[in-house]
């Protein structure tokens, strides 16, 4: 049985917050039932962290209420994958994040010439730390399939099957701006967007066999703040409620 069809988008978010204008592609996003039934409160979720993130300079609330330095103060110059990606905070989801994701890949991959539509299945989504208590997990990890349809005919022309779990790299760079997607130290095992990143970059390595794609990668401002982000990820914490 073919999972319920939660959107078909071909047009969806045209603009990121930097300007950016993703490839005029079709792209279909096909959800499983069970995922349909708690988009609306992830997507929730997503949009409020995202929200703050982009008003205090951070997504964790302990953070907003402490002395700490917010992200985007010590990081002034890095482009983030929201931002990047969708331009209103308000439309922030796992929908509308995975259709940008593959628009803005096919875009960097100068496939201009690309007709045929993209479609993305997503079956199971783990996030460990994630404040949505069905959604935590061992790990951070996405299960679905690619398809490469024709647009006209409907015929799949490609089919890949894909199983992640998130391995993301660190930059310390107070101006990265690519090639990969920048991600703040508090979003691995806390948000979706790391593994939907992760999911949609080997999705689409697996539908173009030889052509490499952008994934996740977390922009820190020093190397002791990677070492604190690696021994959160060891050693989980119960996340508070949001």
């Amino acid at each position: 049985m073919r999972p319920f069809v939660a959107a078909i988008v071909t047009a969806g978010i045209a603009l990121g917050a930097a300007g950016v204008a993703h490839a005029d592609i079709a792209v279909e996003v096909s959800l499983s039932e069970k995922l349909q039934k708690r988009v609306a409160r992830i997507d929730a979720i997503e949009q409020r962290r995202e929200e703050d993130f982009r008003r205090h300079g951070t997504d964790d609330r302990n953070v907003v209420r402490s002395s700490r330095r917010f992200i985007r103060s010590e990081l002034p110059g890095v482009q983030w994958a929201g931002e990047l990606l969708i331009a209103d905070a308000a439309d922030y989801g796992v929908e509308n994040l995975l259709v940008a994701l593959v628009k803005e890949n096919i875009r960097r991959a100068g496939k201009d010439g690309f007709d045929d539509t993209i479609r993305v299945t997503l079956n199971r989504l783990g996030v460990a730390n994630h404040s949505l208590s069905v959604l935590r997990s061992a790990s951070d990890y996405a299960v679905g399939t690619f398809e490469i349809v024709d647009s006209a005919s409907g015929a799949v022309k490609q089919t890949a099957e894909v199983r992640t779990s998130l391995g993301i790299g660190f930059e310390v760079n107070p101006h990265y701006d690519g090639p990969d997607f920048a991600f703040a130290d508090t979003d691995p095992s806390r948000r979706v967007g790391p593994v939907l990143t992760d999911f949609v970059q080997e999705g689409l390595e697996e539908l173009f066999p030889g052509e490499e794609f952008a994934g996740p990668v977390v922009v820190i401002h020093s190397r002791t703040s990677g070492r604190a982000l690696q021994n959160r990820l060891a050693n989980p914490v119960a996340p508070a409620s949001f």
